[in-house]
């Protein structure tokens, strides 16, 4: 009996059914700790940017907050990117602003005629997307 009792303090469970699935769960950190690996991997200056659109990002509650964000991203990034010389990078900022103004306007006009997405789908499909394209 006591030959039982080891084998039964020291037992796993075990799936009967060969299609049994385990039922593990990702967590949002752990996915971007992947990120942030391949990341590195390819470039190691990759991570600092992933790093800044984290951190200017907050969550979205709607499509059009999601495009606003990402847009507002990638305005900060194109001003950041523009040239150090004052004459040249005055004239490239307004540019920038006015083209992501112009943007969002278009943005604006697409919900209020009814073309609207599910927030996640765009962010999933966003998130295929830059993954493709990043070489």
């Amino acid at each position: 009996m006591e030959t039982l009792a080891k084998h039964l303090a020291t037992a796993a469970v075990v799936p009967s059914s060969p299609t049994a699935t385990n039922h593990s769960t990702t967590s949002n950190q752990q996915v971007r700790d992947l990120i942030l690996s391949y990341l590195a991997q390819k470039d190691y200056t990759l991570p600092k940017y992933f790093e800044r659109g984290y951190a200017l990002s907050a969550p979205t509650r709607s499509f059009e907050e999601t495009i606003t964000t990402i847009q507002s991203n990638i305005r900060s990034h194109l001003i950041d990117k523009a040239a150090k010389n004052e004459q040249t990078y005055a004239q490239q900022a307004l540019i920038i602003d006015k083209i992501f103004a112009n943007v969002q306007n278009l943005m604006e006009l697409l919900v209020s005629n009814g073309v609207i997405f599910e927030r996640n789908e765009l962010v999933v499909s966003l998130i295929g997307n830059l993954l493709k394209s990043l070489v």
